[in-house]
């Protein structure tokens, strides 16, 4: 299964299924660079990367005219950031397959995307091996690999050689989806869907890489039918963060 992506690098379109647009600061000083993409009339999901540095390209990866029930139902997005000094910073915005519906094809949609995004790295990576590499894999990706409810689910081994910025921490401190409550149906247990996986080059000298924190903050636990917008619920995940320095 193969798909193409597409870059953009310039104005914004509403045709565009990628957008990406620069706000210029005082002394033509890049604030901010945003990239979206939004999968052609399959979902309404976005992927977005928001950067202070210089974004040198982003290429969305549209599954759309793909078919078939191994299509994965999202895309992602890849940016790549100048650091200078011939250092090159590569973040992958996914989202990857939920688990309503068949297991079996969740599973094997899931490990299709990462499975792309780990041979893309790989040939970003020998395509100028003058240039340092560091790359950085951050999204909700419906699977906790430490929880028992996901024993045996491949979908996230294509990046085995990364290292998951999460794992081993107590589910307490790495809980990104909590649990809803008010309808047992969408009642769920406790869950650190959203995962961050670090290339080789980034946890190593002289990059230091933090531990991930999730927000306790924006998810109405009360009620799960609550809406974003709805008071203070915006989201059904807390926001997470992690600082890299170099």
């Amino acid at each position: 299964m193969s798909a193409g992506p597409s870059s953009s690098s310039g104005d914004a379109s509403a045709s565009s299924s990628s957008i990406l647009y620069t706000v210029i600061g005082q002394g033509g000083h890049t604030v901010c660079e945003y990239s979206s993409v939004r999968n052609h009339g399959h979902e309404s999901a976005v992927n977005t990367v928001l950067s202070r540095l210089p974004v040198l390209s982003t290429t969305e990866m549209d599954f759309g005219p793909l078919t078939g029930p191994g299509r994965p139902t999202r895309g992602f997005l890849r940016a790549i950031l100048d650091l200078g000094d011939a250092h090159r910073l590569v973040v992958y915005a996914v989202h990857l397959k939920s688990n309503f519906g068949h297991r079996p094809r969740n599973i094997a949609q899931r490990h299709a995307t990462m499975d792309m995004i780990a041979r893309d790295a790989r040939e970003l990576a020998a395509s100028d091996p003058a240039v340092q590499w560091e790359m950085l894999v951050a999204g909700d990706t419906n699977v906790d690999p430490e929880s028992p409810e996901f024993a045996g689910d491949i979908s996230l081994k294509p990046l085995k050689d990364w290292k998951d910025l999460w794992r081993g921490r107590p589910l307490h401190e790495r809980t990104t989806v909590p649990t809803r409550y008010g309808d047992p149906a969408l009642e769920f247990p406790p869950a650190c869907f959203d995962r961050l996986f670090a290339s080789s080059a980034l946890t190593q000298t002289p990059w230091q890489v933090g531990e991930p924190q999730a927000l306790a903050r924006g998810v109405d636990t009360r009620r799960a039918n609550s809406k974003p917008g709805d008071g203070e619920h915006v989201s059904d995940h807390y926001p997470i963060y992690v600082d890299i320095v170099r």
